[in-house]
């Protein structure tokens, strides 16, 4: 029998974001003027949002923008 996915676990998806947070400070030097309010809105939302799952999304995905930007 196939298993459905699940959702992940409230501690996962916490240490996985507290990942994410710990790789945006890494990309620190990326920081810039133009930045800014999306840098603080996608810090803030991973920080005390409370849809933990989309908080995570759209960190990884600005994540992934500043890496892109950074090549």
């Amino acid at each position: 029998m196939e298993k459905l996915p699940t959702e992940p676990s409230r501690e996962n998806l916490e240490l996985e974001i507290n990942q994410l947070l710990e790789r945006l400070d890494e990309l620190g030097d990326l920081y810039s003027p133009e930045l800014a309010e999306q840098w603080w809105a996608v810090e803030e939302e991973a920080r005390c949002g409370k849809d933990r799952q989309k908080a995570k999304e759209r960190l990884g995905d600005f994540i992934k923008l500043l890496e892109s930007a950074k090549r």
